[in-house]
């Protein structure tokens, strides 16, 4: 019984090799502001995504302006101010 239970115990490890799913990113149905800076908060979030690492500066600096662009008080307000679409499509593709 012990050496069935160690052989189960040994398979699931097996199939188990330490690799955690790769999260699979896609752009938003209807891009606001609030959904692709959300997606760009995953992605930066996501430190298992070795794909995003070379570009890690430029993601932080994108969702820096897109925040100031639709959000900052002193800023005049952007309504329509940028491609959202461009943007979210432009860094799943970086990281896909």
């Amino acid at each position: 019984v012990v050496l069935l239970l160690g052989l189960g115990a040994w398979r699931v490890a097996k199939l188990d090799d330490g690799q955690a799913p790769v999260p699979v990113y896609r752009v938003p149905d209807i891009c606001t502001p609030f959904a692709v800076i959300d997606l760009l908060q995953r992605i930066d979030a996501d430190r298992r995504k070795s794909r995003a690492a070379p570009y890690r500066d430029e993601l932080q600096g994108t969702i820096r302006d897109l925040e100031r662009i639709h959000f900052a008080p002193d800023i005049e307000q952007a309504n329509g101010h940028g491609d959202l679409q461009a943007i979210a499509r432009d860094w799943v593709g970086k990281v896909s």
